[in-house]
C-alpha cells in the first residue's frame, strides 16, 4: 500500500471519528448476517425440490437428510437474525462466534435471538413445538448409521414405552409441512430483521468502506486462516 493511499486512509479515519468505525461494523455484520441468509434460503429451495419427490414416499434416510436441509434453514436464519440484533459494542469475530456457540442446538440459539429481539419483532413467544422434536432427532440423522440406530432404538422404546418418534415425525407428511412453514416463517423474520436493523449500511463508501473491509480482513484471518493472522496479506471482501 502507497504512503498516499495510507495518508488518505488517515483523513479519513480522522474526518469520520468514532461514527465511521461504528458504520463500518455494521455494515460489515450486514455482510456475515446475509451469508447466513442466502444459506437458509438455498437449503429451503433444495427442501422444494425433492419434498416431492418418490425417495421422499419410499426412503427413510432420504427423508431423514430432506429434515436436516430444514433443521439447517432455520439455524441458518437463527445465526442471521442474532448476528442483526447484536450489541452495536460487540466486535465481528466475538458475534460470529457467539452465534455459532450453540451449534446445532437451535433451542438455545432460538432463546439467545428473543432475548435480543426484547418482543420487537415477529418470534414466537416460546419454542415452537417442532423443537423438541428436532432436539431429540438432531443433526445426526443425516447419516443412515445413526438413522439405523435411532430405529433400532425406538423398536425397543416403543414396546416398552409407547412412544414412536419417528412416525410422528420423519414419516409424517403433516409434520414436515409443519417444520417446512415454520423454518419459511425463520427466513421471513431474518429478512425484516436484518432490513431493519443494518440495511442502511448495505452499501458503503470513503472511510467506512475502507473500515469495514479493514475489519473482514482481520475477522477472516482470526476465523478461518489463523496462520495468517500476523501476515501482511489483505483480502479482498466481495459478495
Amino acid at each position: 500500500m502507497s504512503k498516499k493511499v495510507k495518508s488518505l486512509q488517515k483523513r479519513l479515519r480522522k474526518a469520520s471519528g468514532s461514527a465511521g468505525s461504528l458504520n463500518a461494523l455494521k455494515a460489515a455484520k450486514y455482510i456475515l448476517s446475509l451469508f447466513y441468509s442466502k444459506d437458509a434460503f438455498l437449503l429451503l429451495k433444495r427442501y422444494d425440490l425433492v419434498k416431492n419427490s418418490l425417495y421422499m414416499e419410499t426412503d427413510k434416510n432420504f427423508r431423514a437428510k430432506a429434515f436436516v436441509d430444514l433443521l439447517m434453514s432455520i439455524e441458518s436464519s437463527l445465526k442471521s437474525i442474532y448476528i442483526a440484533l447484536s450489541e452495536d459494542s460487540m466486535d465481528l469475530l466475538k458475534t460470529y462466534k457467539e452465534a455459532r456457540k450453540s451449534s446445532h442446538d437451535i433451542s438455545e440459539l432460538f432463546e439467545k435471538c428473543k432475548k435480543l429481539a426484547d418482543g420487537k419483532y415477529h418470534i414466537f413467544n416460546k419454542n415452537p413445538k417442532e423443537f423438541s422434536d428436532i432436539k431429540i432427532l438432531r443433526v445426526d440423522v443425516r447419516y443412515s448409521l445413526d438413522m439405523w440406530c435411532l430405529v433400532y432404538l425406538e423398536s425397543i422404546e416403543t414396546l416398552l414405552m409407547e412412544e414412536d418418534i419417528l412416525s410422528r415425525t420423519i414419516e409424517s407428511s403433516q409434520w414436515f409441512e409443519s417444520l417446512h412453514a415454520l423454518a419459511k416463517h425463520f427466513y421471513a423474520v431474518q429478512d425484516e430483521i436484518r432490513t431493519d436493523r443494518l440495511s442502511g449500511y448495505k452499501t458503503t463508501t470513503g472511510v467506512t468502506m475502507i473500515e469495514c473491509g479493514n475489519l473482514l480482513t482481520v475477522f477472516i484471518k482470526d476465523s478461518h486462516f489463523p496462520s495468517l493472522k500476523d501476515s501482511h496479506l489483505n483480502l479482498p471482501f466481495f459478495l
